[in-house]
């Protein structure tokens, strides 16, 4: 077994634990006192192939029976149980240990496990026990307070997801409403461009753009597939919106660096002429 430890072998270690257990019991068997580094080891990596987190997953479930009474080493088998099951695509599963492995944690390892069972239980539709899993929300009104509490913005995601989900995207906007972090940023445009709000979604959207439109003037490098993308969501959806001044300044600034990317045409078709037009409300 230490060879296997050395070595960071650690389903080899864990295999030869059970071994040991089965031949001496889980109490007497030697080496009982490295397991404790095995259950840290089991818990720090994930296979890369299914037919191992599977045969793993086997090894974990008894581990975690033998380790009944030692709550740390049993913490960590749990979180490497959960691992698996999570690549091997078996949310029910997964839920389970989890929740088995959050009556272990307290603070923020807790919190963060929660939130994992929480996201489990929006994608299986359990709108309500997804609800339950995330923090107590505050009232909408102590939040706007003067040095009110701002929630992670995984927890915003999640409640804008499940108000969604609900039929409420106008819950969800206000739920992401003066988020900076780009995923609430992109959620909140995505809901704003299925109201067909253009002007609304370009707002949001240009929060975006403002690191490219930092760059410096003389800064001619093509931009990314990921950067196109975003410039020519923001020109479509100012074509919609009849924002003449936010397409000039788009022109202005990436037709360059546009040059070369699949949507160079579309990204013409949409500035072309847009260069003189006068600033709104200018």
């Amino acid at each position: 077994m230490d060879a296997f430890i050395k070595a960071g072998q650690w389903r080899k270690a864990l295999q030869a634990v059970q071994d040991g257990q089965q031949l001496y019991g889980t109490t007497a068997f030697p080496g009982r006192e490295r397991l404790s580094d095995v259950a840290k080891g089991v818990a720090s990596h994930s296979p890369d192939k299914a037919d191992d987190a599977l045969t793993e997953a086997d090894l974990l479930k008894k581990a975690v029976l033998a380790a009944t009474g030692e709550n740390g080493i049993q913490l960590n088998f749990l979180k490497a149980l959960a691992s698996r099951y999570a690549i091997l695509g078996l949310p029910a599963a997964q839920r389970d240990t989890l929740q088995a492995l959050q009556e272990f944690q307290q603070g923020e390892d807790a919190e963060k496990t929660n939130l994992q069972i929480a996201r489990l239980d929006l994608n299986a539709g359990n709108l309500e026990a997804a609800l339950h899993a995330l923090p107590p929300e505050e009232p909408a009104g102590i939040r706007a307070l003067p040095g009110g509490h701002s929630e992670a913005s995984e927890v915003v995601l999640i409640r804008a997801k499940i108000a969604l989900a609900q039929q409420n995207p106008q819950k969800a906007l206000g739920y992401l409403q003066g988020r900076s972090e780009p995923d609430a940023l992109q959620m909140q445009a995505d809901i704003l461009e299925q109201q067909k709000d253009w002007g609304g979604a370009v707002a949001v959207l240009k929060n975006l753009l403002q690191p490219l439109l930092s760059t410096p003037s003389g800064t001619q490098s093509p931009l990314t597939s990921a950067e196109s993308d975003l410039v020519l969501r923001i020109g479509a959806d100012a074509s919609r919106a009849h924002d003449d001044a936010t397409l000039a300044v788009l022109g202005k600034q990436f037709s360059a660096r546009m040059s070369g990317q699949p949507s160079a045409s579309m990204f013409r078709l949409l500035t072309e002429g847009k260069a003189s037009s006068p600033p709104a409300g200018g």
